[in-house]
């Protein structure tokens, strides 16, 4: 069955504005960022390149899920009014949650290869030592999963609210994420879902011991019980709105 959909979802996505935006965010993103910081004389340094490099993608997430969100909800509504989801033979659910899997696989491999572009122009043209890539490759599979959250509310909200329910939904997460880098959300980040990427980068942060990183790791406990929790709701909100229909 996922693999029904996500066929579906490649062939949908030939034509659509989301392949572009994709595309152009992979490419122009992690190559104005990399020339920025070279030709600025920022220090060429891993503590510094790394976590800048993920605080953008922080920032700009939420509002980058949310426009991904609307751009489907208006798709399958002007296809039907979500056609596809109702009248399948499979499982709505199911396929509704094999469709938030497609879009949050091609952030991944989004942010793979931005960090890829990003880490060879700076080994290139600027001679930044090469950094550890299996080891980040690691972390941005988990910095990814971390957002995996902001998926599923994100096309909750539009199909519950269209699309400008899930644009609103966009900008305040970022606002919610500029506001986790400060000393407000110091006490309270592991339970806001759209902090926890941002508050990752601490693990870049230059001299954190190895005992300081590990209990860093264990407040993500929390969000892992937290993002189960949601998902369960999300889940039972859409069945409910299923049988309705």
């Amino acid at each position: 069955m996922i693999a029904r959909t996500f066929k579906s979802e490649s062939i949908k996505l030939i034509n659509s504005y989301i392949l572009y935006l994709h595309v152009a965010s992979m490419i122009i993103f992690p190559t104005l960022l990399a020339v920025f910081f070279g030709i600025n004389h920022y220090p060429l340094k891993s503590f510094v390149l790394l976590p800048n490099f993920f605080l953008v993608i922080s920032f700009v997430s939420p509002v980058v899920i949310s426009i991904v969100a609307s751009m489907v909800n208006d798709r399958e509504t002007k296809a039907g009014n979500y056609k596809n989801l109702l009248d399948t033979s499979m499982s709505p659910l199911k396929v509704f949650q094999s469709q938030i899997a497609f879009y949050w696989l091609l952030y991944l491999i989004e942010i793979i290869l931005s960090f890829a572009i990003y880490g060879l122009i700076l080994n290139v043209v600027f001679n930044v030592a090469p950094f550890p890539y299996f080891i980040l490759l690691g972390f941005c599979i988990l910095f990814s999963l971390l957002a995996l959250i902001q998926y599923e509310v994100c096309f909750l909200a539009s199909y519950i609210f269209g699309t400008a329910g899930s644009l609103v939904l966009g900008f305040a997460g970022l606002i919610l994420s500029a506001l986790s880098e400060t000393v407000i959300f110091d006490n309270v980040w592991e339970f806001i879902p759209w902090s926890w990427q941002i508050r990752s980068i601490a693990f870049f942060q230059n001299g954190t011991t190895l005992n300081e990183s590990i209990h860093y790791a264990l407040l993500y406990i929390f969000s892992i019980i937290i993002s189960l929790v949601l998902l369960f709701i999300c889940n039972k909100i859409f069945s409910r709105i299923l049988n309705k229909n």
